[in-house]
């Protein structure tokens, strides 16, 4: 109904003049996506909520669990970090470690201990040892190469990394269903 015309460019233009006032971006996207479904709908909110979940489901497919997991991660390292764990370690390190070049080492190991995935690696590494280098006189960008550059290769050096999991348990469901077991 509202193809080819004037009407298609209503979602964009809600998205972009709601980001640029309210300076919150995914809020913005959310309230063009919305109103692209509302048009989608003819109108009705209850359908253009509908399509919207049936939509991200659709598009999510297999990495929904990998979604998931990323979140958790997420949450867990906002959790370490209100509950004053990454503080507490950073204090404890800035005490320990009295050199610049200690401090990158022990940045360096600390992102070779984290390998759970490198996301989690840099949001707690990062928080951790922020303090630390800040201390000793190390630049954020320093610390960010150095995150960066031990986040993905220990991960991928990892034999059991979490993108696989989910798969290696689904086949593992599989084995068990399987008469010949």
């Amino acid at each position: 109904m509202f193809e080819a015309t004037l009407w298609a460019f209503l979602p964009a233009l809600v998205a972009i003049v709601l980001a640029l006032v309210t300076k919150q971006v995914y809020p913005s996207l959310f309230a063009g996506i919305f109103v692209g479904a509302l048009l989608f709908a003819e109108g009705n909110i209850l359908n253009a909520f509908s399509d919207i979940i049936m939509l991200i489901a659709e598009k999510l497919g297999e990495n929904g669990g990998i979604l998931v997991f990323l979140v958790v991660l997420g949450v867990f390292a906002v959790i370490l970090s209100a509950t004053g764990a990454t503080r507490a370690y950073g204090e404890w390190a800035a005490e320990k470690i009295t050199s610049k070049k200690g401090t990158l080492l022990a940045t360096i190991a600390l992102g070779c201990l984290i390998f759970v995935d490198d996301y989690f690696n840099c949001l707690t590494v990062g928080s951790v040892m922020r303090p630390v280098t800040d201390k000793r006189g190390i630049s954020r960008s320093k610390l960010a190469y150095i995150i960066d550059s031990t986040a993905a290769p220990v991960c991928i050096i990892d034999p059991s990394p979490p993108g696989r999991l989910p798969s290696a348990a689904s086949s593992m469901g599989k084995m068990r269903s399987s008469p010949l077991l």
